[in-house]
């Protein structure tokens, strides 16, 4: 919250901003230099700083103990902005600048708070509860935008621009998984009917792989093996990069057949180069496929619930009904931890009834079974005790 605006009374340029809950204004002979210091103050306001400005604060180390003074938030931010987000993923840059930016609005503007002490364990519990009720995301979502948070008052607690922890006492929020839309075999093969050539095939790769579709989208004809009949894609999600040798299905591995004589009939073929592209050879992206699907739902009659990551579902469940373990659904779908796969999998009733007929067979055999050899039992000490009768009269 700044503006530069010409005082009449002094003949001056006007800068006038708030810190720290203070007004202060200065006055400037030109309108540039009021402007450049304005650009500053609202950059360091969003967690940047002049470049001079982050050479003084890696030469001072600890900024609360050479100033003697609290550490401005946005001061710290600008460290982080120059240490630790160069660190990061591309992406992730994106993710946590306006995750970062967002917070410290909310400080600047709800909380009213400026320095790195007047945060609390309350502060962190009250933005999380205004991201659940005021903003209306979901549990996983506010999650995801404490992590960035959380990490930078580690990593701030670490350089001593805070004197407390305030993080270990913050809790997660409770994350309820929206139950996707399982597809049928019925549905899929209607989508495809009604598909374009290029969604078709992706539709058919959705299912028998179980990848998600950013990932299928990003699979390059480097990613696969067909002599092993194997792919592999890596996964960064949870801020770890894990990679996986996944076993192709047959028909998986006969779409990417196709794709391959398909791309070196085209001359499109290269070891960087995405299997499956939309009509205009591009990679698929989020945006396209949604329109496409949207467009064949519609066309196909089919309900508005059913979406691309439903097919990841549908192969968690087909496996389940084929009999696999959940720790083998799990290593095919690419999930660290079982619990994340029991998600995915959605047993159907029927499903349920057979395997409590199997167990019911199952007891009827083994209790037929010991009655059997029970009868049999019996029978064979009924001769012995005749034989030992007999013998005792003769």
């Amino acid at each position: 919250m700044s503006v530069v605006r010409f005082d009449e009374d002094k003949k001056k340029w006007r800068f006038d901003r708030r810190t720290g809950g203070t007004r202060r204004v200065t006055f400037h002979e030109s309108e540039k230099e009021a402007q450049k210091l304005k650009e500053e103050f609202d950059l360091a306001k969003k967690g940047y700083v002049a470049a001079e400005k982050v050479v003084r604060l890696k030469r001072a180390g600890d900024v609360r103990e050479a100033t003697g003074e609290a550490v401005p938030i946005g001061d710290a931010l600008a460290r982080y902005s120059e240490i630790e987000m160069p660190k990061k993923k591309p992406k992730t840059q994106v993710h946590d600048k306006k995750a970062l930016n967002d917070w410290y609005d909310w400080l600047y503007d709800v909380a009213r708070i400026s320095y790195m002490d007047e945060i609390t364990v309350l502060i962190l519990e009250r933005y999380q509860a205004h991201l659940k009720e005021i903003r209306k995301l979901a549990g996983s979502t506010v999650n995801r935008q404490m992590v960035p948070v959380k990490h930078f008052l580690n990593k701030a607690r670490k350089w001593k621009l805070m004197r407390e922890n305030v993080t270990s006492d913050v809790e997660r929020v409770e994350e309820v998984m929206t139950a996707r839309r399982v597809w049928t075999d019925e549905e899929v093969e209607k989508m495809t009917r009604a598909a374009t050539p290029w969604l078709r095939d992706f539709i058919r790769a959705l299912d028998v792989s179980g990848l998600r579709p950013g990932m299928l989208g990003a699979l390059t004809f480097g990613d696969v093996d067909l002599e092993r009949g194997e792919y592999r894609w890596s996964s960064s999600k949870g801020g770890r990069t894990r990679e996986f040798d996944v076993p192709m299905h047959p028909r998986f591995a006969a779409l990417v057949k196709e794709r391959i004589e398909l791309a070196k009939r085209e001359r499109i073929f290269g070891e960087k180069r995405p299997v499956f592209v939309n009509q205009r050879k591009r990679p698929i992206t989020e945006d396209c496929l949604v329109q496409a699907i949207q467009r064949a739902r519609k066309k196909a009659g089919l309900s508005d619930e059913l979406t691309a990551y439903g097919l990841r579902h549908k192969f968690g469940t087909d496996l389940d009904e084929s009999g696999a373990s959940m720790k083998q659904i799990a290593a095919l779908m690419g999930h660290a931890k079982i619990t994340t796969t029991a998600r995915y999998v959605r047993t159907k009733d029927d499903v349920l009834r057979a395997a409590l007929e199997r167990r019911e067979a199952r007891r009827s055999v083994a209790g037929n079974q010991k009655m059997v050899t029970t009868e049999e039992n019996g029978y064979q000490r009924g001769n012995a005790d005749n034989r030992e009768g007999s013998n005792y009269v003769n």
